[in-house]
């Protein structure tokens, strides 16, 4: 029986297919098919080593991963003979395996002995993604791994970018958005005209920017320091976005007078109780502070409950006029370094990769992009603006 592959690649597309090393690092624009085009490198692959395959295929977050396995299945089902919805896995008919991960949940991650991998949208990711959790699988069969992503400042995948231009175990290639044989050069230059350069560069050229981000310029600036425990007589101020399943309930807690970020707290999928109980015990933890909460939609009854437990609190909704105000605030807070905060990966992705468009009235909206989260910039941005006009009357420090 002969089976062909769904898909084949077109014009500059085979350049990245036929990456013949044992490490690949794909720098690509938007809506180029990537993600079409790793596939289909898996696949071959896979399928030619058997029943030896064993490939880890890792979204940046659950979801993500759970849509391209999804399709995966659909496209791919002449040569799956067994799935498994649950854990996202497919055995090939020559009994090989590939699964569909989520770095987002690092325990599902470690103790598989791996043939290869790919690593979708990997500059959203974690370096320790690669280097403490896919690396050390693929050892014993030396397996290879796609890289593949549109890049989000200079970060490691920045790095590894420029390994592959010397390391004879990689190669690499660029493609900006309208090397695909499928996008219409009046649309790039449509875009080309309509969007702001520095999202058009990053997103569309594929380059490597300096801060990644054309909302947060030169973020960087203010990494420095630690988290820190908190100090008898010190003032502290919490700002909390709230989220249950999707997105994430995200806690910053920073020093009132240096305007530095003390804790950070991120976390999902859990009960309320379990929500309200940490917020409060963080409260309490830094000498009793004064707490600014995103009261909008679900977040409502919680401040409810946590105001009646006695904490200062202050309820925040967060319209979009408010919104604007909130980020540009955090905005001007980092662009004269007023504020810091430590090396927080979580943190540094968000602050690169968020957005900002202007909608057809001409307004400016703010927002991560589609398929990723706001949930710590947001958590930043109610504590920072009152960080930076002492509008607030702060809670006497235990």
């Amino acid at each position: 029986m002969v089976l062909t592959l769904p898909h084949k690649p077109a014009g500059d597309q085979w350049n990245y297919f036929n990456l013949p090393t044992r490490h690949t690092v794909g720098l690509i624009g938007r809506q180029y098919g990537k993600s079409t085009l790793a596939q289909l490198r898996a696949a071959k692959k896979d399928l030619s080593k058997g029943q030896k395959a064993n490939r880890y295929w890792v979204s940046p977050i659950v979801p993500q991963a759970r849509v391209q396995f999804e399709r995966f299945c659909k496209e791919y089902s002449s040569f799956i003979k067994k799935i498994n919805r649950t854990h996202m896995q497919a055995k090939y008919i020559t009994d090989g395996w590939i699964h569909f991960k989520g770095s987002d949940n690092p325990a599902s991650m470690k103790g598989d002995t791996l043939s290869d991998g790919t690593m979708d949208e990997c500059a959203t990711q974690h370096e320790t993604v690669w280097s403490e959790a896919l690396r050390p699988m693929l050892a014993v069969n030396q397996g290879g791994c796609d890289f593949i992503g549109t890049p989000k400042g200079k970060n490691w995948f920045y790095l590894l970018w420029l390994q592959a231009a010397t390391d004879s175990e990689f190669s690499r290639h660029h493609a900006p958005s309208d090397k695909s044989p499928y996008f219409r050069q009046a649309e790039f230059e449509s875009i080309r005209q309509s969007t702001p350069e520095a999202i058009f560069r990053q997103e569309y050229l594929a380059e490597f920017l300096d801060s990644g981000s054309e909302v947060f310029r030169n973020f960087r600036e203010c990494i420095k320091g630690e988290l820190e425990e908190p100090q008898k007589g010190r003032m502290y101020l919490m700002g909390v976005d709230i989220a249950k399943h999707v997105d994430w309930t995200v806690i910053t807690i920073w020093d009132v007078e240096r305007k530095h970020l003390v804790y950070f707290d991120r976390f999902n999928q859990i009960d309320w109780p379990l929500i309200e109980s940490r917020i409060e015990s963080a409260a309490h933890k830094y000498n009793n502070c004064r707490v600014r909460i995103d009261a909008t939609g679900v977040g409502d009854p919680v401040y409810d409950r946590l105001h009646r437990r006695g904490l200062y609190i202050d309820p925040v909704r967060i319209t979009s006029v408010v919104k604007t105000h909130l980020i540009e605030s955090l905005v001007m807070a980092i662009e004269k370094q007023d504020i810091s905060f430590p090396h927080i990966p979580d943190l540094v992705s968000e602050l690169s990769i968020f957005a900002a468009k202007k909608t057809p009235s001409g307004h400016v909206q703010y927002s991560a992009p589609s398929g990723y989260h706001d949930d710590i910039v947001l958590s930043m941005a109610l504590a920072v603006i009152n960080l930076i006009t002492r509008r607030i009357v702060y809670a006497s420090p235990l």
